[in-house]
């Protein structure tokens, strides 16, 4: 999404039309975000919402992009990137959970064992 934006050349004020300035002066074009809703000034903003999403590479210049049409040799990335990283990376919290359960599992049957050693020396 393209935006126009004006500033007074006196006052230095913004706005999105030239009604409302005294002295208003065009600047760059502002392009807006569709993932995070940033107005950037480049066109080729890059945001972490937009990176999980990205699924084809320029195999000319190197350009990233969530689809086909903004590149000019496009290639699928295979299954690796950002979202196989992220993957993994759950992959390996939910193993070290199941460690501690079982760590923790292991702890308290070693005290209920003890319990039980110690209430049999009792009775006798």
């Amino acid at each position: 999404m393209v935006a126009k934006i004006f500033v007074c050349k006196t006052c230095g004020k913004v706005a999105s039309g030239k009604g409302h300035l005294c002295s208003p002066e065009e600047r760059e074009k502002i392009y807006t975000c569709q993932y995070c809703g940033l107005k950037s000034i480049d066109p080729r903003h890059v945001c972490l919402p937009m990176i999980f999403n990205f699924k084809y590479s320029c195999q000319t210049c190197g350009r990233v992009s969530t689809s086909q049409s903004r590149l000019c040799n496009p290639t699928i990335i295979n299954g690796g990137g950002v979202k196989m990283a992220v993957k993994k990376k759950a992959a390996k919290k939910k193993v070290a959970r199941k460690v501690a359960k079982k760590v923790a599992k292991k702890k308290v049957a070693r005290k209920v064992a003890k319990k039980k050693v110690a209430t049999k020396k009792k009775k006798r």
